[in-house]
Protein backbone atom coordinates (compact mmCIF):
# COMPACT_ATOMS: atom_id res chain seq x y z
CA UNK A 1 0.00 0.00 0.00
CA UNK A 2 1.32 3.65 -0.80
CA UNK A 3 2.15 5.90 1.76
CA UNK A 4 -0.25 8.31 0.99
CA UNK A 5 -3.14 6.14 1.94
CA UNK A 6 -1.93 5.77 5.46
CA UNK A 7 -1.49 9.55 5.38
CA UNK A 8 -4.97 9.88 3.99
CA UNK A 9 -6.56 7.84 7.05
CA UNK A 10 -4.68 9.73 9.69
CA UNK A 11 -5.99 12.65 8.32
CA UNK A 12 -9.52 11.71 8.08
CA UNK A 13 -9.80 10.65 11.53
CA UNK A 14 -6.57 12.50 13.25
CA UNK A 15 -8.01 14.42 16.69
CA UNK A 16 -3.83 15.35 17.17
CA UNK A 17 -0.71 16.05 15.57
CA UNK A 18 0.98 12.54 14.19
CA UNK A 19 3.71 11.66 11.93
CA UNK A 20 3.93 8.15 9.65
CA UNK A 21 7.29 6.06 10.18
CA UNK A 22 8.39 4.23 7.28
CA UNK A 23 9.57 0.87 8.72
CA UNK A 24 13.02 -0.44 7.64
CA UNK A 25 12.79 -4.12 6.15
CA UNK A 26 15.41 -6.57 4.63
CA UNK A 27 13.71 -6.42 1.44
CA UNK A 28 12.13 -2.73 0.87
CA UNK A 29 15.77 -0.20 1.04
CA UNK A 30 15.54 -0.15 -2.67
CA UNK A 31 12.35 1.36 -2.29
CA UNK A 32 12.68 3.68 0.89
CA UNK A 33 14.35 6.79 -1.50
CA UNK A 34 10.97 7.41 -3.04
CA UNK A 35 8.80 7.36 0.01
CA UNK A 36 10.89 9.33 2.17
CA UNK A 37 9.03 12.72 1.74
CA UNK A 38 5.77 11.19 3.03
CA UNK A 39 7.59 9.43 6.11
CA UNK A 40 8.25 11.38 9.54
CA UNK A 41 11.54 9.19 9.24
CA UNK A 42 12.65 6.01 8.70
CA UNK A 43 12.78 3.17 12.01
CA UNK A 44 15.49 0.16 12.15
CA UNK A 45 14.36 -2.21 14.24
CA UNK A 46 17.56 -3.99 15.40
CA UNK A 47 16.66 -5.87 18.58
CA UNK A 48 13.98 -7.47 19.50
CA UNK A 49 10.66 -6.33 18.39
CA UNK A 50 7.06 -7.65 17.92
CA UNK A 51 6.69 -7.02 14.17
CA UNK A 52 8.79 -8.88 11.33
CA UNK A 53 10.78 -5.49 10.70
CA UNK A 54 13.80 -6.68 12.67
CA UNK A 55 16.73 -6.47 10.46
CA UNK A 56 19.83 -9.20 11.77
CA UNK A 57 22.36 -8.13 8.60
CA UNK A 58 24.44 -5.97 8.99
CA UNK A 59 25.09 -5.44 5.15
CA UNK A 60 20.84 -4.50 4.84
CA UNK A 61 21.88 -2.11 7.88
CA UNK A 62 24.71 -0.39 5.47
CA UNK A 63 22.10 -0.42 2.30
CA UNK A 64 19.24 1.51 4.01
CA UNK A 65 22.20 3.54 5.57
CA UNK A 66 23.32 4.34 2.27
CA UNK A 67 20.20 4.95 0.75
CA UNK A 68 18.46 6.75 3.12
CA UNK A 69 18.33 10.45 2.08
CA UNK A 70 20.77 12.16 4.96
CA UNK A 71 18.06 14.96 4.98
CA UNK A 72 15.29 12.83 6.86
CA UNK A 73 15.88 11.30 10.42
CA UNK A 74 17.08 7.81 10.89
CA UNK A 75 15.55 6.37 14.26
CA UNK A 76 17.46 3.18 15.16
CA UNK A 77 16.07 0.32 18.46
CA UNK A 78 19.10 -0.69 19.18
CA UNK A 79 19.76 -1.93 22.33
CA UNK A 80 23.77 -3.28 24.37
CA UNK A 81 26.24 -3.82 21.62
CA UNK A 82 23.73 -3.48 18.85
CA UNK A 83 24.02 0.60 20.02
CA UNK A 84 27.60 0.33 19.83
CA UNK A 85 27.46 -0.94 16.08
CA UNK A 86 25.20 1.04 14.69
CA UNK A 87 26.65 4.16 16.39
CA UNK A 88 29.88 2.69 14.49
CA UNK A 89 28.23 2.41 10.95
CA UNK A 90 26.96 5.86 11.16
CA UNK A 91 30.37 7.35 11.98
CA UNK A 92 31.30 5.11 8.71
CA UNK A 93 28.09 6.67 7.12
CA UNK A 94 29.35 10.21 7.98
CA UNK A 95 25.06 10.84 9.39
CA UNK A 96 23.14 11.49 12.73
CA UNK A 97 21.03 9.09 13.97
CA UNK A 98 18.53 9.03 16.56
CA UNK A 99 18.60 5.92 19.34
CA UNK A 100 15.37 5.16 20.30
CA UNK A 101 14.38 3.95 23.91
CA UNK A 102 17.82 4.19 25.72
CA UNK A 103 17.39 1.94 28.63
CA UNK A 104 20.94 0.80 30.22
CA UNK A 105 23.88 2.75 31.45
CA UNK A 106 26.24 1.40 29.09
CA UNK A 107 24.30 2.76 26.36
CA UNK A 108 24.08 6.30 28.06
CA UNK A 109 27.71 6.10 28.11
CA UNK A 110 28.39 4.84 24.36
CA UNK A 111 26.59 7.20 23.14
CA UNK A 112 27.91 9.67 25.48
CA UNK A 113 31.60 8.58 24.46
CA UNK A 114 30.41 8.68 20.43
CA UNK A 115 29.13 12.05 20.34
CA UNK A 116 32.46 13.34 22.15
CA UNK A 117 34.55 11.92 19.01
CA UNK A 118 31.84 12.49 16.12
CA UNK A 119 31.62 15.78 13.93
CA UNK A 120 29.46 16.04 10.79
Amino acid sequence: MCVCFFLQLAQAGARCDYALYLGASSENYNTITDLAPAAAGLKMYLNETYTTLRLNNLSVWSKHFDLWPKKYPLCVHAESQTTAAVLLLATLHSRPIHICHVARKEEIQIIRAAKEKVIY
